[in-house]
């Protein structure tokens, strides 16, 4: 169970972890200076911070054109003074002036100045995006020492630490508060809280985990515990789905192996098929093209048969042929020979 500090415990331990407050060198200086200079004393001292400060005023017609003006001429002033942290020096001292201007329609915080404590939130509720001490601080320096203030972000902490007073009004609360800080501690009160909301102890998803505060906080040990279910929830959770997704996986690579082996069955059986058809297609091919070689053979035997006949009838009658010839020639040879004998010789 988380041990319980006293307010001035707390306080003193938010100082340790924020710094005590750093604003302008005057209480009585404007409150957008002090607002400025705590902004700057993030990167800087207090002296160098009222000095970039002063060459902001000095380098602009006034700080709503250094609000507007494009944020490398801001960094450009800003640089001699914070050297590599000016840009983002630049980009926080941007958000700060927006924030004032947005809340107020202006750049003018003095309004807040003599107000009664409950009443400062009508000119200025808060500034939401400005880093915490600073923006804390300023609302507390409106009122001087004679009164606490009491923010929306300083009531989240201190109810979160079981520090905030049970009382039946926010009025009342606040008064109940009053006398517990010292009119010496008030800044430091406003500062420290407000720059822990800021930083850490948000309204949603506050960090506990990096609270310096955490180990005296019911409500952050609470909340980390909670987490810490919530994180084991998860992770059954995941696991769960985990588990889930795996079958899943498994069960459809099965079906997927499963399906891959009908498909290659039937493939196989197809391609079977299709051998089958292709080798009796080749076997048919096969047995078309011996009965063409065969009649073509026994076509090319005929017609050398039937040439070898003609060729062997024209040689038989050529040699009749010359044998009548011959007989002829030796006929009338003979005859001649006989005539020639008949005639008389002429001695």
């Amino acid at each position: 169970m988380a041990k319980r500090l006293k307010l001035a415990e707390a306080l003193d331990a938010l100082e340790k972890a924020y710094g005590r407050p750093r604003t302008a060198e005057h209480p009585e200086a404007p409150l957008l200076d002090h607002l400025l200079v705590g902004v700057l004393t993030a990167w800087v001292d207090r002296e160098r911070a009222v000095r970039a400060l002063r060459a902001v005023s000095e380098s602009f017609l006034d700080l709503n054109e250094a609000r507007v003006s494009p944020i490398a001429e801001l960094d450009g002033v800003l640089r001699p003074f914070l050297g590599t942290k000016s840009e983002e020096a630049a980009h926080a001292v941007r958000i700060a002036l927006q924030d004032v201007y947005d809340g107020t329609h202006g750049l003018d915080l003095e309004p807040l100045r003599g107000r009664e404590p409950d009443d400062l939130k009508k000119f200025l509720k808060e500034l939401p995006h400005t880093m915490g001490g600073p923006a804390g601080a300023i609302f507390q320096l409106a009122l001087g020492d004679t009164h606490l203030g009491l923010m929306a972000a300083e009531a989240r902490v201190l109810e979160r630490l079981k520090l905030l007073p049970q009382s039946a009004t926010p009025q009342k609360v606040r008064q109940a508060l009053e006398k517990q800080v010292r009119p010496a501690d008030r800044l430091k009160f406003a500062w420290g809280l407000v720059a822990h909301a800021h930083a850490v102890c948000a309204a949603k998803d506050p960090r506990c985990e990096a609270c310096p505060l955490l180990a005296n906080c019911p409500f952050g040990e609470a909340e980390v515990k909670r987490r810490e279910v919530e994180r084991k929830k998860e992770e059954a959770r995941l696991a769960v789905e985990e588990k889930k997704r795996k079958l899943a996986e498994e069960k459809a690579a099965k079906e997927a192996a499963k399906k891959a082996a009908v498909e290659a069955k039937k493939k196989a059986v197809a391609d079977a098929k299709l051998a089958k058809v292709a080798a009796a297609k080749a076997a048919a091919e096969k047995a078309v093209a011996e009965r063409k070689a065969k009649a073509e053979a026994e076509r090319l035997a005929k017609k050398a048969k039937a040439e070898a006949e003609r060729a062997e009838k024209a040689a038989k009658a050529e040699a009749e042929r010359k044998a009548k010839a011959d007989a002829a020639r030796k006929a009338e040879a003979a005859k001649k020979a006989a005539a020639k004998a008949k005639k008389p010789s002429k001695k």
